[in-house]
This record gives structure tokens, sequence and C-alpha cells, in this order.
């Protein structure tokens, strides 16, 4: 009905794109466009649908909405064909939410993982997994209900090795749906160590801008500072901190406590040293040490990355040992 009205070309068949003009009520051309008539049930959403391609200009598009309007076809709700779909039985539920994850991805390896389980990876194991519990259950029925000389010698071995192999697999699976949800949230590196020691250096240089207050005198960060990249395809928030000394006032003891509190809940700790003091940090579990400002002393810390956050010495290497800290298992394969 919609296409008679505002479209120029009469004849429009199922999924067959159609190139003509889109119009208002009084027949003015507005845009020439493409529309695709998909009719129930074959469509995303399982209903009658209209897809309408136009130029990009905001006048046309403003327009267009405005005659939809008027011709009392409402804007959608946000994931609303989704939910229709769901509704529909055109998408299971484990599809609804991918495909939310799939828009919602900011880097490539989000996006990987939710194609991976859009096209059905999830749904495979489940179905699998479903499919060995429901033989498990049927022999443990047939324990119960017939006498043990009835039964095959080698049953209760059987049923132990179905369960350690279940158990097994579905272990694994949570512990890739632990490295999956970091993927998705991306995971939280804290910069810690003692004042002036180029933590705040260290953010501006990867962000290639000022994040961060630089000076030389102590205290300047008093506050959480964080800034998210995606590196080769994975999201890093970087929170740079305040620096851990003695206290002088009520605002930098503040920022102190949120510093270390920051760096318990981190994935990552840098740990940036002005001298040796590792041995202050041994409560903090996964750490890498690292020791800056090597454009001045030209003089290498053992068992340290050393950086310059002036010449950028160090820093891709130091990146690649962060990736590789975090990124313990193959990320490509999530079931």
């Amino acid at each position: 009905k919609l296409t008679k009205i505002l479209f120029s070309r009469k004849n429009t068949r199922n999924k067959t794109p159609t190139v003509g003009y889109f119009l208002d009520n009084k027949k003015n051309k507005i845009d020439q466009v493409v529309m695709t008539v998909y009719k129930s049930p074959k469509s995303y959403t399982g209903e009658d649908m209209l897809e309408i391609s136009c130029h990009g200009s905001i006048a046309v598009i403003n327009k267009i909405n405005e005659i939809l309007i008027l011709n009392k076809i409402r804007p959608a709700d946000p994931g609303e064909f989704t939910k229709r779909a769901l509704l529909n039985d055109k998408l299971n539920l484990i599809q609804a939410e991918t495909i939310n994850d799939l828009v919602n991805a900011e880097t490539d390896n989000q996006r990987k993982v939710a194609v991976g389980n859009l096209t059905g990876k999830l749904d495979i194991f489940v179905e699998k997994v479903s499919k060995k519990i429901s033989k498990l259950l049927a022999d443990i029925e047939a324990i119960i209900d017939f006498s043990d000389d009835e039964l095959p010698a080698e049953l209760f071995k059987k049923i132990k090795e179905q369960k350690k192999n279940i158990c097994f697999q579905i272990k694994k699976a949570i512990e890739k749906s632990e490295l999956t949800k970091k993927i998705h949230s991306g995971f939280d590196i804290t910069l810690i160590g003692k004042p002036n020691t180029g933590k705040s250096s260290f953010i501006n240089y990867i962000n290639n801008k000022e994040i961060s207050i630089v000076t030389n005198i102590p205290g300047t960060t008093t506050d959480l500072v964080s800034s998210s990249l995606d590196i080769n395809g994975n999201k890093y928030t970087f929170v740079d901190t305040a620096g851990i000394r003695k206290h002088k006032n009520k605002i930098e003891k503040i920022g102190i406590e949120r510093s270390l509190e920051s760096a318990k809940k981190s994935d990552l700790c840098l740990i940036f040293l002005r001298n040796n003091e590792r041995n202050k940090y041994i409560d903090i579990k996964n750490k890498i040490f690292v020791k800056s400002k090597y454009d001045k002393n030209k003089k290498k810390t053992p068992g340290a990355q050393n950086i310059s956050n002036m010449s950028g010495y160090g820093i891709k290497s130091l990146l690649k040992k962060i990736e590789k800290n975090l990124r313990k298992k193959d990320l490509g394969e999530t079931m």
C-alpha cells in the first residue's frame, strides 16, 4: 500500500530492488531511491517490510522521515526490528543478543566473537552438550529401572566417563567465555608507581595527545584518568593514577587510595619504577615493571621494560608484552 502512495513505480516484486522516485502526498519528487519489498514471512522480522535506500544528505533523510510520519509510520524503537524477529521465531535469544553485541562492537575481535555466535557456534555447542546430557540421563534411568544382571557390565564405567567428558567440555567453555567477556568489555590496565616516573607521559604518548597533565611537580595527578585504545583488535583501557607516596593533604590521600583500589580490580598493572622499589608491590599479582626516561640515562634496568616517552623507545615492545600477557589463549575461536 505504501509503495503505491509514495513511490513512482507501481510494480514492485518481492525481494527485487526497484529504482524510482520517492514522492510526497502531493506526488512531488523528493529523491531518486531504491525500494525493496520483503513480504512475510521471508523477511528479517517475519513481517512485511519495505527498505528504502536514498541519498545520504540530511535534507533528504529528514524529508523522507517527515513524509513517513505524516503517513502514520513511526520511527522504530532501539532494537525493535530484532525484538520482532525474536518474537516471530526468526531468531533465537542467543542470536538476538549477539546482534546487539555486533552492533556495539568497538574492535575487530569483538566483531569476530559476535559473528562467531551469530553463525551458530554457541548454538552448536549447547546442542551437542544437551544431547550428551540426555544420553547420560537415559543410562542413569536404565540403572534405576533394571536389575544389575540385565545391564551391560561396563555401563557404570561408561556413565562415569560420560560425566567426566561433559564436565570437562563445560569447564573449557566457561573458561573461554570468561575470555570472551573480556574481549567484549575490554581489558583494564592500571598504571601505578611513585610520582614523576612517567605514567602520565606514557598515557599521552600512546594516545598521541595530552590526556594527563605532565609537570615536574610531584602529585599532579590526583584522580583516575582513563583512556581506551584499540590495539591489534582488542580494547585496552589504560588508567593513569596518583603517584604512590606519603600524602600531603586529604585530596592526595583519596587519589592514592583510588590508585590502589584500581590496581586490585585491573586485569594488569604497569608498575613504573623510580629506582628498584619492586618489593613495595609484592601484593599486586598480574604486573609488568616499567622503567621510563631511557632517553635521559641510557641505562637499562634489569627485569623491567625500559621505555622512553620522548623517543618512543621500547613502547612497541611493551605493548606486545601487554598483549601477550592478556592474550594467553587464542581469541579467534570462542566455542
